[in-house]
């Protein structure tokens, strides 16, 4: 799928700044703090759109990688995703949750239902921590080959940049005229909801996980998911026929 190529969360409490971009199979998050000894960064397994989880891990690889996986129902009856984070710099300190309950301190591993995890940092004003997060919905390793193939570096403004060009590129795909510019917003708003789904559900070396929940090699095609075709032959097709026709 297509990203959004920034987004911006600011908190005024606590004058911390998020950034986040992505590629199809990978993200970045930017974050800026302010002066502190209490910076934190929290990893949620629990809570998601649609979905609750089923069982999940977690890994606290050294002090700047951590990987796992969380299998969900929902909308969705089966969904896994594999991940792998990687920190720009080391955390000082970490914790482990597990049904809400902290695990012993130094415990790296969990493996259960619900699962959370902080990173701690000691910051100083504006110091920026990167993340950089493969996905995949067959392994960890390969949702660590995913961000080694799509963002092999740490520029965030880079990829950031690189997202604006695809969008730029498949919403200029319609050109429309209007000198009211609340017309042209609410126009290509819609059509970037539009192409928000399909989903891409593959890993970058076109391998997915298929409906018998079995990895298959895809090399040649893409595999998708969020794919219902209730109602959606109406319009979404025919628009996606028309503007994205080497997906459909």
């Amino acid at each position: 799928t297509l990203f959004p190529y920034t987004t911006l969360f600011r908190s005024d409490k606590y004058n911390v700044l998020a950034e986040l971009t992505a590629t199809e199979h990978a993200g970045m998050h930017r974050y800026a703090f302010p002066a502190s000894g209490q910076s934190h960064l929290l990893i949620d397994l629990v809570h998601g759109i649609g979905n609750t989880p089923i069982e999940a891990s977690m890994k606290i690889e050294g002090n700047n990688t951590i990987t796992g996986h969380r299998r969900s129902t929902g909308w969705a009856k089966v969904k896994i995703t594999y991940f792998v984070i990687e920190c720009s710099q080391p955390f000082s300190s970490f914790g482990l949750e597990l049904n809400n309950e902290p695990l012993p301190p130094g415990q790296t591993e969990a493996v259960g239902k619900n699962i959370r995890c902080h990173l701690d940092y000691a910051t100083t004003a504006g110091q920026q921590i990167i993340l950089r997060v493969g996905l995949s919905p067959t392994s960890v390793e390969e949702a660590e080959k995913n961000l080694q193939t799509e963002i092999p570096g740490w520029d965030f403004d880079a990829v950031r940049q690189e997202a604006q060009d695809k969008w730029n590129e498949n919403l200029s795909r319609i050109k429309i005229e209007s000198s009211n510019p609340d017309i042209r917003q609410t126009f290509y708003s819609a059509m970037y909801h539009a192409m928000m789904e399909p989903t891409l559900y593959n890993d970058a070396d076109g391998s997915y996980r298929g409906t018998d929940q079995k990895v298959h090699s895809g090399e040649g095609f893409q595999y998708y998911s969020t794919f219902s075709l209730w109602d959606i032959f109406r319009a979404e097709h025919p628009l996606l026929t028309l503007v994205q026709p080497e997906r459909v």
